[in-house]
């Protein structure tokens, strides 16, 4: 009888140093549990602003893109005006005889181009 008392005791002990133990893991997983959400919330929130970062960065290269394209329009763009402004001066040379004058002096001063196609400028 004294062995069963014994070994009753000793399984009560025992269920409650297991109970004790449950709960305190019941703890750690409930405490691990919190800590996976707060992870996963924070990775949600990392993965989104990737994602936008990402969207950024295409619509930044899209437009770096269209910028390089309408840069390159433009220059094309200046070198015929360019291009059309020296066969009308060239062809304004060829109609009022002073072809060499002109040249010369458009080489000399930009401004002397305005000068020398405006006859009322001359005079002053």
């Amino acid at each position: 009888m004294a062995i069963t008392a014994i070994l009753v005791i000793a399984s009560v002990v025992l269920a409650v140093l297991a109970g004790w133990d449950l709960d305190r893991q019941k703890k750690e997983v409930a405490e691990l549990e919190k800590t996976w959400r707060e992870l996963a919330g924070r990775l949600a929130h990392e993965v989104e602003r990737h994602k936008l970062a990402q969207g950024t960065l295409e619509f930044t290269e899209k437009l770096k893109g269209e910028a390089e394209v309408s840069i390159e329009d433009h220059i094309t763009e200046i070198k015929h005006l360019q291009e059309e402004e020296r066969k009308a001066e060239a062809e304004a040379d060829d109609e009022s005889g002073e072809g060499g004058a002109h040249t010369q002096a458009s080489q000399a001063d930009p401004h002397a181009i305005k000068m020398a196609r405006d006859p009322h400028r001359q005079g002053i």
